[in-house]
Protein backbone atom coordinates (compact mmCIF):
# COMPACT_ATOMS: atom_id res chain seq x y z
CA UNK A 1 0.00 0.00 0.00
CA UNK A 2 1.35 3.26 -0.81
CA UNK A 3 1.38 6.27 1.30
CA UNK A 4 0.83 9.57 -0.14
CA UNK A 5 2.44 12.43 1.51
CA UNK A 6 0.87 14.75 3.49
CA UNK A 7 0.59 18.17 1.18
CA UNK A 8 2.84 20.89 2.36
CA UNK A 9 1.15 24.32 3.30
CA UNK A 10 2.59 26.63 1.08
CA UNK A 11 3.23 30.31 2.45
CA UNK A 12 3.67 31.80 -1.05
CA UNK A 13 -0.43 31.14 -1.88
CA UNK A 14 -1.19 32.89 1.78
CA UNK A 15 0.87 35.78 0.99
CA UNK A 16 -0.78 36.52 -2.29
CA UNK A 17 -4.37 36.69 -1.41
CA UNK A 18 -3.74 38.13 2.06
CA UNK A 19 -4.24 41.39 0.87
CA UNK A 20 -7.35 40.39 -0.77
CA UNK A 21 -8.87 39.85 2.38
CA UNK A 22 -7.48 43.50 3.45
CA UNK A 23 -9.27 44.64 0.26
CA UNK A 24 -12.35 42.69 1.69
CA UNK A 25 -11.97 44.05 5.41
CA UNK A 26 -11.48 48.37 4.50
CA UNK A 27 -14.41 47.69 1.68
CA UNK A 28 -17.29 46.36 4.26
CA UNK A 29 -15.49 48.09 7.32
CA UNK A 30 -16.83 51.41 5.11
CA UNK A 31 -20.01 50.21 4.36
CA UNK A 32 -21.04 49.25 7.98
CA UNK A 33 -19.75 52.55 8.96
CA UNK A 34 -21.93 54.71 6.81
CA UNK A 35 -24.56 52.64 7.29
CA UNK A 36 -24.56 52.29 11.42
CA UNK A 37 -27.27 54.33 11.67
CA UNK A 38 -29.25 52.33 9.43
CA UNK A 39 -29.15 51.47 5.41
CA UNK A 40 -29.86 53.88 2.93
CA UNK A 41 -33.74 53.57 1.60
CA UNK A 42 -35.91 55.08 -1.17
CA UNK A 43 -38.92 53.80 -2.76
CA UNK A 44 -38.15 51.24 -4.44
CA UNK A 45 -36.50 49.69 -1.18
CA UNK A 46 -39.63 50.17 0.53
CA UNK A 47 -41.42 47.73 -2.10
CA UNK A 48 -38.74 45.33 -1.38
CA UNK A 49 -39.14 45.07 2.10
CA UNK A 50 -43.13 45.29 1.87
CA UNK A 51 -43.23 42.40 -0.38
CA UNK A 52 -40.61 40.49 2.12
CA UNK A 53 -42.88 41.62 5.17
CA UNK A 54 -46.02 39.80 3.79
CA UNK A 55 -44.27 36.74 2.43
CA UNK A 56 -43.05 36.08 6.54
CA UNK A 57 -46.99 37.32 7.44
CA UNK A 58 -48.03 34.46 5.14
CA UNK A 59 -49.80 36.77 2.64
CA UNK A 60 -47.86 36.37 -0.75
CA UNK A 61 -45.55 38.82 -2.14
CA UNK A 62 -47.23 41.78 -1.81
CA UNK A 63 -47.58 45.25 -1.06
CA UNK A 64 -49.27 48.16 1.26
CA UNK A 65 -51.74 49.99 0.03
CA UNK A 66 -54.08 52.56 1.52
CA UNK A 67 -56.61 51.47 4.19
CA UNK A 68 -53.43 48.74 4.54
CA UNK A 69 -54.91 47.28 1.95
CA UNK A 70 -52.34 44.17 0.84
CA UNK A 71 -51.96 44.52 -3.11
CA UNK A 72 -49.65 41.93 -5.11
CA UNK A 73 -46.27 43.30 -6.93
CA UNK A 74 -45.96 42.30 -10.12
CA UNK A 75 -43.46 45.12 -11.04
CA UNK A 76 -40.59 44.46 -8.55
CA UNK A 77 -38.66 41.33 -9.30
CA UNK A 78 -39.45 39.02 -6.13
CA UNK A 79 -35.34 37.54 -5.61
CA UNK A 80 -34.20 39.84 -3.38
CA UNK A 81 -37.76 39.98 -0.81
CA UNK A 82 -37.37 36.50 -1.01
CA UNK A 83 -33.81 36.43 0.05
CA UNK A 84 -35.04 38.89 2.77
CA UNK A 85 -37.87 36.98 4.15
CA UNK A 86 -35.54 33.81 4.19
CA UNK A 87 -33.24 35.78 6.74
CA UNK A 88 -35.96 37.39 8.69
CA UNK A 89 -37.56 34.03 8.95
CA UNK A 90 -34.95 33.31 12.02
CA UNK A 91 -36.49 36.05 13.58
CA UNK A 92 -33.78 39.21 12.25
CA UNK A 93 -34.97 42.63 11.57
CA UNK A 94 -35.73 43.15 7.87
CA UNK A 95 -33.95 46.35 7.63
CA UNK A 96 -30.84 45.04 9.78
CA UNK A 97 -30.95 41.73 7.47
CA UNK A 98 -30.22 44.03 4.28
CA UNK A 99 -27.96 45.77 5.55
CA UNK A 100 -25.78 43.29 7.21
CA UNK A 101 -26.93 41.14 3.56
CA UNK A 102 -25.16 43.71 1.48
CA UNK A 103 -22.26 44.61 3.68
CA UNK A 104 -21.42 40.55 3.39
CA UNK A 105 -22.40 40.66 -0.52
CA UNK A 106 -19.65 43.19 -0.86
CA UNK A 107 -17.17 41.22 0.35
CA UNK A 108 -18.12 38.37 -1.93
CA UNK A 109 -18.51 40.25 -4.85
CA UNK A 110 -14.56 41.64 -4.63
CA UNK A 111 -13.54 38.17 -3.59
CA UNK A 112 -15.69 36.98 -7.11
CA UNK A 113 -14.13 39.19 -9.43
CA UNK A 114 -10.77 39.02 -8.07
CA UNK A 115 -11.43 35.24 -8.92
CA UNK A 116 -12.74 35.59 -12.22
CA UNK A 117 -9.63 37.73 -13.58
CA UNK A 118 -7.20 35.66 -11.73
CA UNK A 119 -8.17 32.51 -12.90
CA UNK A 120 -9.05 32.93 -16.11
CA UNK A 121 -7.20 35.70 -17.31
CA UNK A 122 -3.70 34.08 -14.59
CA UNK A 123 -2.57 37.25 -13.75
CA UNK A 124 -2.68 37.81 -9.91
CA UNK A 125 -1.52 42.08 -10.36
CA UNK A 126 -4.70 42.20 -12.69
CA UNK A 127 -6.68 40.81 -10.32
CA UNK A 128 -5.33 43.09 -7.62
CA UNK A 129 -5.99 46.15 -9.80
CA UNK A 130 -10.27 44.99 -10.33
CA UNK A 131 -10.65 44.12 -6.79
CA UNK A 132 -8.91 47.50 -5.59
CA UNK A 133 -10.84 49.65 -8.50
CA UNK A 134 -14.02 47.30 -7.50
CA UNK A 135 -13.43 48.49 -3.63
CA UNK A 136 -12.65 52.05 -3.78
CA UNK A 137 -15.63 52.92 -6.43
CA UNK A 138 -17.98 55.62 -4.81
CA UNK A 139 -21.30 54.50 -6.34
CA UNK A 140 -20.20 50.85 -5.90
CA UNK A 141 -19.74 51.24 -2.26
CA UNK A 142 -23.01 53.86 -2.02
CA UNK A 143 -25.02 51.07 -3.75
CA UNK A 144 -24.16 48.73 -1.08
CA UNK A 145 -25.09 51.12 1.45
CA UNK A 146 -28.97 51.05 0.18
CA UNK A 147 -31.56 48.27 0.24
CA UNK A 148 -31.24 47.31 -3.14
CA UNK A 149 -31.20 44.59 -5.74
CA UNK A 150 -27.61 45.55 -7.24
CA UNK A 151 -25.26 43.74 -4.71
CA UNK A 152 -27.25 40.58 -4.78
CA UNK A 153 -27.46 41.24 -9.08
CA UNK A 154 -23.51 41.62 -8.93
CA UNK A 155 -22.87 38.51 -7.46
CA UNK A 156 -25.53 36.35 -8.91
CA UNK A 157 -23.89 37.71 -12.55
CA UNK A 158 -20.50 37.27 -11.18
CA UNK A 159 -21.24 33.46 -10.30
CA UNK A 160 -23.07 32.85 -13.72
CA UNK A 161 -20.00 34.19 -15.69
CA UNK A 162 -17.59 32.15 -13.28
CA UNK A 163 -19.66 29.00 -14.24
CA UNK A 164 -20.17 29.32 -17.56
CA UNK A 165 -16.46 29.65 -18.37
CA UNK A 166 -15.43 26.94 -16.55
CA UNK A 167 -18.17 24.70 -17.98
CA UNK A 168 -16.25 25.85 -21.84
CA UNK A 169 -13.33 24.90 -20.20
CA UNK A 170 -14.15 21.62 -18.66
CA UNK A 171 -17.35 20.67 -20.69
CA UNK A 172 -19.04 19.45 -17.07
CA UNK A 173 -23.10 19.68 -17.67
CA UNK A 174 -23.21 20.60 -13.93
CA UNK A 175 -21.61 23.70 -14.18
CA UNK A 176 -23.87 24.76 -17.49
CA UNK A 177 -26.54 23.96 -15.48
CA UNK A 178 -26.02 25.73 -12.80
CA UNK A 179 -24.58 28.77 -14.99
CA UNK A 180 -28.07 28.73 -16.46
CA UNK A 181 -29.60 28.89 -13.09
CA UNK A 182 -27.75 31.61 -12.12
CA UNK A 183 -28.74 33.69 -15.07
CA UNK A 184 -32.35 32.95 -14.54
CA UNK A 185 -32.52 33.86 -10.95
CA UNK A 186 -30.57 36.78 -11.99
CA UNK A 187 -33.29 38.25 -14.51
CA UNK A 188 -35.90 38.14 -11.01
CA UNK A 189 -33.18 39.92 -9.07
CA UNK A 190 -32.84 42.71 -11.87
CA UNK A 191 -34.95 42.53 -14.96
CA UNK A 192 -32.41 43.80 -16.75
CA UNK A 193 -30.65 40.52 -15.74
CA UNK A 194 -31.97 38.69 -18.91
CA UNK A 195 -29.46 40.51 -21.08
CA UNK A 196 -27.22 37.32 -19.62
CA UNK A 197 -28.85 35.15 -21.50
CA UNK A 198 -28.47 36.21 -24.86
CA UNK A 199 -24.62 37.26 -23.71
CA UNK A 200 -24.50 32.96 -22.65
CA UNK A 201 -25.89 31.72 -25.53
CA UNK A 202 -24.01 33.70 -27.95
CA UNK A 203 -20.89 32.67 -25.93
CA UNK A 204 -21.85 29.02 -26.24
CA UNK A 205 -22.47 29.45 -29.97
CA UNK A 206 -18.90 31.27 -30.79
CA UNK A 207 -16.59 29.21 -28.50
CA UNK A 208 -15.21 26.27 -30.88
CA UNK A 209 -15.43 23.95 -27.89
CA UNK A 210 -17.34 21.17 -29.80
CA UNK A 211 -19.28 21.05 -33.40
CA UNK A 212 -21.67 23.38 -34.01
CA UNK A 213 -24.46 20.85 -33.01
CA UNK A 214 -23.73 20.13 -29.96
CA UNK A 215 -23.01 24.13 -29.37
CA UNK A 216 -27.03 24.72 -30.30
CA UNK A 217 -27.91 21.91 -28.44
CA UNK A 218 -25.85 23.69 -24.92
CA UNK A 219 -27.31 27.16 -25.87
CA UNK A 220 -31.31 25.83 -26.50
CA UNK A 221 -30.48 24.15 -22.79
CA UNK A 222 -28.93 27.42 -21.25
CA UNK A 223 -31.97 29.65 -22.47
CA UNK A 224 -34.52 27.17 -21.65
CA UNK A 225 -33.39 26.44 -17.65
CA UNK A 226 -32.39 30.42 -17.80
CA UNK A 227 -36.31 31.27 -18.74
CA UNK A 228 -37.90 29.46 -16.54
CA UNK A 229 -37.52 32.03 -13.09
CA UNK A 230 -39.10 34.90 -15.39
CA UNK A 231 -41.58 32.71 -17.26
CA UNK A 232 -43.12 31.67 -13.37
CA UNK A 233 -43.21 35.39 -12.40
CA UNK A 234 -44.71 36.16 -15.76
CA UNK A 235 -47.80 33.22 -15.31
CA UNK A 236 -47.83 34.17 -11.68
CA UNK A 237 -48.28 37.70 -12.34
CA UNK A 238 -51.02 36.88 -14.87
CA UNK A 239 -53.08 35.16 -11.93
CA UNK A 240 -53.19 37.46 -9.48
CA UNK A 241 -52.64 40.84 -11.35
CA UNK A 242 -54.14 40.01 -14.86
CA UNK A 243 -51.15 41.26 -16.34
CA UNK A 244 -47.59 39.77 -17.41
CA UNK A 245 -44.94 42.90 -16.25
CA UNK A 246 -47.39 45.52 -15.04
CA UNK A 247 -46.26 47.53 -18.12
CA UNK A 248 -47.83 49.05 -21.29
CA UNK A 249 -46.00 49.03 -24.69
CA UNK A 250 -45.61 52.33 -25.98
CA UNK A 251 -43.21 53.77 -27.78
CA UNK A 252 -41.53 56.87 -25.87
CA UNK A 253 -37.77 57.54 -26.76
CA UNK A 254 -35.34 58.03 -24.65
CA UNK A 255 -34.62 61.58 -23.51
CA UNK A 256 -31.59 63.76 -24.23
CA UNK A 257 -30.63 64.58 -20.79
CA UNK A 258 -31.47 60.59 -19.67
CA UNK A 259 -28.81 59.62 -22.80
CA UNK A 260 -26.53 62.29 -21.34
CA UNK A 261 -26.85 60.74 -18.19
CA UNK A 262 -25.32 57.54 -18.80
CA UNK A 263 -22.91 59.38 -21.03
CA UNK A 264 -21.67 61.48 -17.98
CA UNK A 265 -21.84 58.82 -15.52
CA UNK A 266 -19.67 56.15 -17.90
CA UNK A 267 -17.41 58.75 -17.45
CA UNK A 268 -17.16 59.04 -14.32
CA UNK A 269 -15.82 55.00 -14.06
CA UNK A 270 -12.32 57.35 -15.03
CA UNK A 271 -12.72 59.76 -12.36
CA UNK A 272 -9.41 61.79 -12.92
CA UNK A 273 -11.40 65.23 -12.32
CA UNK A 274 -8.73 67.82 -11.83
CA UNK A 275 -6.77 66.72 -14.96
CA UNK A 276 -10.18 66.61 -17.82
CA UNK A 277 -13.41 68.35 -17.33
CA UNK A 278 -16.55 65.78 -17.19
CA UNK A 279 -17.47 65.76 -21.27
CA UNK A 280 -13.84 64.91 -22.07
CA UNK A 281 -14.00 62.42 -19.08
CA UNK A 282 -16.89 60.47 -20.57
CA UNK A 283 -15.08 60.51 -24.20
CA UNK A 284 -12.42 59.02 -22.43
CA UNK A 285 -14.18 56.42 -20.94
CA UNK A 286 -16.19 55.51 -23.83
CA UNK A 287 -12.50 55.50 -25.93
CA UNK A 288 -11.58 53.32 -23.30
CA UNK A 289 -14.22 51.02 -23.43
CA UNK A 290 -14.38 50.48 -27.32
CA UNK A 291 -10.64 50.40 -28.12
CA UNK A 292 -9.22 47.63 -25.87
CA UNK A 293 -11.50 44.98 -26.64
CA UNK A 294 -11.52 46.42 -30.40
CA UNK A 295 -7.78 46.06 -30.49
CA UNK A 296 -7.91 42.81 -28.86
CA UNK A 297 -10.06 40.98 -31.08
CA UNK A 298 -8.27 42.25 -34.00
CA UNK A 299 -4.82 41.03 -32.72
CA UNK A 300 -6.54 37.55 -31.86
CA UNK A 301 -8.19 37.04 -35.60
CA UNK A 302 -5.19 37.81 -36.98
CA UNK A 303 -3.45 35.46 -35.19
CA UNK A 304 -5.49 32.78 -35.93
CA UNK A 305 -4.87 31.01 -32.15
CA UNK A 306 -7.08 28.94 -30.52
CA UNK A 307 -9.88 30.91 -29.16
CA UNK A 308 -11.08 28.74 -26.51
CA UNK A 309 -8.22 29.90 -24.18
CA UNK A 310 -9.86 31.31 -20.45
CA UNK A 311 -9.22 35.33 -21.35
CA UNK A 312 -10.47 34.93 -24.60
CA UNK A 313 -13.61 33.39 -23.58
CA UNK A 314 -13.92 35.86 -20.49
CA UNK A 315 -13.67 39.07 -23.26
CA UNK A 316 -15.58 37.80 -25.74
CA UNK A 317 -18.59 36.91 -22.97
CA UNK A 318 -18.01 40.69 -21.45
CA UNK A 319 -18.05 42.35 -24.66
CA UNK A 320 -21.24 40.38 -25.72
CA UNK A 321 -23.10 41.18 -21.98
CA UNK A 322 -22.38 44.84 -22.11
CA UNK A 323 -23.72 44.58 -25.54
CA UNK A 324 -27.03 42.76 -24.71
CA UNK A 325 -27.47 45.02 -21.22
CA UNK A 326 -27.35 48.21 -23.00
CA UNK A 327 -29.58 47.10 -25.51
CA UNK A 328 -32.41 45.94 -22.83
CA UNK A 329 -31.99 49.14 -20.91
CA UNK A 330 -32.67 51.36 -24.00
CA UNK A 331 -35.50 48.94 -24.86
CA UNK A 332 -37.19 49.35 -21.56
CA UNK A 333 -36.79 53.32 -21.64
CA UNK A 334 -37.92 53.35 -25.15
CA UNK A 335 -41.02 50.81 -25.09
CA UNK A 336 -41.92 50.18 -21.16
CA UNK A 337 -41.34 52.45 -18.96
CA UNK A 338 -41.50 56.35 -19.74
CA UNK A 339 -40.34 57.59 -16.22
CA UNK A 340 -36.27 56.61 -16.17
CA UNK A 341 -35.08 59.59 -14.87
CA UNK A 342 -31.58 61.45 -15.27
CA UNK A 343 -30.18 60.42 -12.21
CA UNK A 344 -31.19 56.50 -13.03
CA UNK A 345 -28.00 55.64 -15.11
CA UNK A 346 -25.37 55.41 -12.04
CA UNK A 347 -27.96 52.98 -10.37
CA UNK A 348 -28.23 51.26 -13.82
CA UNK A 349 -24.48 51.15 -14.92
CA UNK A 350 -22.91 50.22 -11.66
CA UNK A 351 -24.21 46.68 -11.54
CA UNK A 352 -22.33 46.57 -15.08
CA UNK A 353 -19.00 47.74 -13.57
CA UNK A 354 -17.02 44.96 -12.21
CA UNK A 355 -17.38 43.51 -15.80
CA UNK A 356 -16.55 46.58 -17.44
CA UNK A 357 -13.18 46.64 -15.40
CA UNK A 358 -12.56 42.60 -16.29
CA UNK A 359 -12.98 43.86 -19.94
CA UNK A 360 -10.70 46.66 -19.93
CA UNK A 361 -8.24 44.94 -17.87
CA UNK A 362 -7.88 42.08 -19.36
CA UNK A 363 -8.06 42.97 -23.22
CA UNK A 364 -5.34 46.01 -22.57
CA UNK A 365 -3.04 43.81 -20.71
CA UNK A 366 -3.21 41.09 -23.73
CA UNK A 367 -2.79 43.75 -25.97
CA UNK A 368 0.20 45.10 -24.82
CA UNK A 369 1.53 41.81 -24.22
CA UNK A 370 0.51 41.18 -28.00
CA UNK A 371 2.48 44.32 -29.08
CA UNK A 372 5.61 42.81 -27.19
CA UNK A 373 5.69 45.80 -24.77
CA UNK A 374 6.43 42.97 -22.29
CA UNK A 375 7.05 44.40 -18.81
CA UNK A 376 7.02 47.92 -20.08
CA UNK A 377 3.70 47.42 -20.95
CA UNK A 378 2.80 45.90 -17.19
CA UNK A 379 4.08 48.66 -15.77
CA UNK A 380 2.18 51.59 -17.97
CA UNK A 381 -1.15 49.62 -17.48
CA UNK A 382 -0.35 49.71 -13.87
CA UNK A 383 0.91 53.49 -13.28
CA UNK A 384 -2.61 54.07 -15.14
CA UNK A 385 -4.68 52.20 -13.21
CA UNK A 386 -2.65 53.55 -9.79
CA UNK A 387 -3.64 56.78 -11.28
CA UNK A 388 -7.54 56.21 -11.36
CA UNK A 389 -7.04 53.90 -7.71
CA UNK A 390 -5.23 57.44 -6.24
CA UNK A 391 -7.83 59.51 -7.67
CA UNK A 392 -11.01 57.58 -6.77
CA UNK A 393 -9.86 56.51 -3.37
CA UNK A 394 -9.48 60.31 -2.88
CA UNK A 395 -12.90 61.12 -4.23
CA UNK A 396 -14.50 58.45 -1.91
CA UNK A 397 -12.70 59.28 1.61
CA UNK A 398 -13.27 63.08 0.94
CA UNK A 399 -17.46 62.31 0.39
CA UNK A 400 -17.52 59.51 2.91
CA UNK A 401 -15.44 61.63 6.16
CA UNK A 402 -17.90 64.71 5.27
CA UNK A 403 -20.92 62.60 5.23
CA UNK A 404 -22.27 63.01 2.40
CA UNK A 405 -23.04 59.61 0.81
CA UNK A 406 -27.20 60.41 0.85
CA UNK A 407 -29.43 57.42 2.66
CA UNK A 408 -32.40 58.66 1.31
CA UNK A 409 -35.55 58.38 3.80
CA UNK A 410 -32.87 56.57 6.42
CA UNK A 411 -31.84 60.55 6.34
CA UNK A 412 -35.25 62.36 6.04
CA UNK A 413 -36.53 60.46 9.09
CA UNK A 414 -33.78 61.26 11.45
CA UNK A 415 -33.97 64.92 10.71
CA UNK A 416 -37.15 65.69 10.83
CA UNK A 417 -38.56 63.97 14.57
CA UNK A 418 -41.45 66.09 14.82
CA UNK A 419 -43.11 65.30 11.63
CA UNK A 420 -42.22 61.87 11.99
CA UNK A 421 -44.33 61.58 15.62
CA UNK A 422 -46.75 63.79 13.69
CA UNK A 423 -47.45 60.93 11.41
CA UNK A 424 -47.11 58.26 14.07
CA UNK A 425 -49.58 59.29 15.79
CA UNK A 426 -52.22 59.42 13.02
CA UNK A 427 -51.26 56.49 10.85
CA UNK A 428 -52.62 53.82 12.52
CA UNK A 429 -56.44 55.19 12.80
CA UNK A 430 -56.95 57.07 9.58
CA UNK A 431 -56.86 56.05 6.12
CA UNK A 432 -54.04 58.02 4.01
CA UNK A 433 -53.17 59.78 1.28
CA UNK A 434 -49.66 60.87 0.22
CA UNK A 435 -47.70 62.28 -2.68
CA UNK A 436 -45.09 59.87 -1.51
CA UNK A 437 -47.02 56.58 -0.06
CA UNK A 438 -43.49 54.51 0.42
CA UNK A 439 -41.84 57.12 2.74
CA UNK A 440 -44.94 57.22 4.60
CA UNK A 441 -44.53 53.54 5.05
CA UNK A 442 -41.19 53.92 5.89
CA UNK A 443 -42.05 56.24 8.89
CA UNK A 444 -45.18 54.76 10.45
CA UNK A 445 -45.24 50.83 9.13
CA UNK A 446 -49.12 51.81 7.22
CA UNK A 447 -49.67 52.03 3.85
CA UNK A 448 -50.86 55.11 2.30
CA UNK A 449 -52.55 55.92 -1.56
CA UNK A 450 -50.94 57.58 -3.85
CA UNK A 451 -52.49 61.36 -4.70
CA UNK A 452 -54.27 61.46 -8.09
CA UNK A 453 -52.36 62.42 -10.91
CA UNK A 454 -53.52 63.38 -14.24
CA UNK A 455 -50.77 62.57 -16.10
CA UNK A 456 -48.84 58.60 -15.78
CA UNK A 457 -44.86 58.68 -16.14
CA UNK A 458 -44.95 55.49 -16.87
CA UNK A 459 -46.61 55.85 -19.83
CA UNK A 460 -46.09 59.06 -20.97
CA UNK A 461 -49.64 59.70 -21.58
CA UNK A 462 -52.61 61.25 -19.87
CA UNK A 463 -54.33 59.07 -17.04
CA UNK A 464 -58.03 58.13 -17.98
CA UNK A 465 -59.22 57.60 -14.01
CA UNK A 466 -58.30 60.45 -12.86
CA UNK A 467 -61.70 61.71 -12.63
CA UNK A 468 -62.83 58.32 -10.64
CA UNK A 469 -59.96 58.69 -8.56
CA UNK A 470 -60.76 62.04 -7.18
CA UNK A 471 -63.92 61.45 -6.59
CA UNK A 472 -62.80 58.03 -4.36
CA UNK A 473 -60.91 60.18 -2.35
CA UNK A 474 -63.25 63.23 -2.02
CA UNK A 475 -65.43 60.25 -0.31
CA UNK A 476 -62.73 58.96 2.08
CA UNK A 477 -61.60 62.82 3.02
CA UNK A 478 -65.64 62.70 3.89
CA UNK A 479 -64.76 59.89 6.48
CA UNK A 480 -61.94 61.20 8.00
CA UNK A 481 -59.22 60.45 5.46
CA UNK A 482 -55.80 62.63 6.32
CA UNK A 483 -53.21 64.02 3.17
CA UNK A 484 -49.84 63.71 3.98
CA UNK A 485 -47.04 65.93 1.52
CA UNK A 486 -43.59 65.67 1.32
CA UNK A 487 -41.58 68.25 0.23
CA UNK A 488 -43.02 71.51 -2.38
CA UNK A 489 -46.01 71.36 -4.17
CA UNK A 490 -45.79 70.94 -7.86
CA UNK A 491 -48.55 72.89 -10.03
CA UNK A 492 -50.93 69.98 -10.32
CA UNK A 493 -50.57 69.29 -6.88
CA UNK A 494 -51.52 72.71 -5.67
CA UNK A 495 -54.90 72.80 -8.04
CA UNK A 496 -55.64 69.17 -6.68
CA UNK A 497 -55.82 70.16 -3.05
CA UNK A 498 -57.40 73.53 -4.27
CA UNK A 499 -59.84 71.05 -5.43
CA UNK A 500 -60.58 69.31 -2.38
CA UNK A 501 -60.34 72.37 -0.61
CA UNK A 502 -58.53 71.36 2.37
CA UNK A 503 -57.18 72.39 5.49
CA UNK A 504 -53.63 72.12 7.11
CA UNK A 505 -53.65 70.43 10.73
CA UNK A 506 -49.92 70.09 10.77
CA UNK A 507 -46.96 72.08 9.23
CA UNK A 508 -43.52 70.95 9.38
CA UNK A 509 -40.55 72.02 7.28
CA UNK A 510 -40.45 69.08 5.16
CA UNK A 511 -44.04 68.05 5.46
CA UNK A 512 -47.65 69.14 5.68
CA UNK A 513 -50.54 67.69 6.88
CA UNK A 514 -54.26 67.88 5.33
CA UNK A 515 -58.03 67.14 6.12
CA UNK A 516 -61.25 68.23 4.24
CA UNK A 517 -62.33 71.68 5.76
Amino acid sequence: MTVKPKARFDFRNTFRIAPLFLIVLIGMGIVWWVTRFGPGMSGDSVRYLMGAQSLLSGHGYARVSGGDILRPITDFPPLYPFVLAGIGSFGFDLVSSARWLNILLLGFNIVMLWVIIQRFARSIWLSYLAAILFAVNLSVLKYHSWVFTEPLYIAISLSSVFLLIYFLRGHRYSLLILAAAAAGLAGITRFVGLSLIPASCGLLLFAKYARLRRRLLDASIFAVIALIPFALWLIRNSFVGDTGLNRTLLYHPMSIDLIKGYFLFFGDWIQIHRLLPGKFRSILAVVIALAGPAAYAFIRMRRRTDDNRASDLLAWFLSLYGICYLLILYLNSTFLDASTTPYAPERYLVVIYPLFLGLVLVTYSKVLEYSGWGWCGRVLLLLIAGLVILVQARETYRTISRGEIPLGYTTFISENSDLVRAIDAVAGSNILYSNNPELTYAIAGHGAFILPYQFDTYTDSANPNFNQDIAAMQADLADGALVIHFGEKDEDQIELYRILDLQVIGSYPSGVIYSLQ
